[in-house]
């Protein structure tokens, strides 16, 4: 027995010697690098990034309400409500559907980076050789400074499947 178990070590430890590393995802907007800690990962193909990183990097404003464990976000006359857990996502308060839902790991909410990232008016391409994420918009964000009034739309929460401009 003494003799089985210490060649097992030998060959777990050949492969861990030889076993490939798998790269990190680099992910890139408007060719500057998204730096986050988690760092993102990738879930039966879909890339998950850290939510404010990302919808801050566009140019959105976020928000995270605690007891129904959803984000919302907005950018200039975009919405996007994502729950966690639900592979529904709101645009508009038009269902979409998502392959991986927006989830909690390590303390931190993570969301679908290319529905995110498209839903905010933003280019989206994946380059497999390298495992880097290029998120490319030209859209400008527009802030909405001082009080609500006709020129000055807010976006009212209704609920996750509902939300208008005022």
């Amino acid at each position: 027995m003494l003799r089985y178990s210490g060649f097992l070590s030998l060959v777990l430890a050949a492969l861990m010697v030889v076993a490939p590393t798998v790269k990190a995802v680099e992910v890139y907007v408007n060719q500057n690098q998204l730096v986050c800690q988690p760092a993102p990962f990738i879930v039966n193909g879909t890339t998950l990034v850290p939510l404010r990183a990302i919808f801050e990097a566009l140019g959105a404003q976020v928000g995270w309400d605690e007891e129904t464990r959803t984000v919302t976000a907005f950018k200039n006359d975009r919405a996007i409500v994502l729950s966690i857990g639900s592979r529904t996502g709101y645009v508009n308060n038009q269902p979409v559907a998502l392959a991986e839902p927006a989830r909690i790991e390590e303390g931190r909410t993570f969301v679908p980076l290319r529905f995110v990232s498209e839903s905010l008016g933003a280019d989206v391409k994946w380059v497999p050789e390298t495992r880097q994420v290029i998120v490319t918009s030209q859209e400008v964000s527009q802030v909405y400074p001082g009080e609500p009034g006709e020129d000055n739309p807010t976006a009212v929460v209704i609920g996750p499947e509902e939300i208008r401009f005022e």
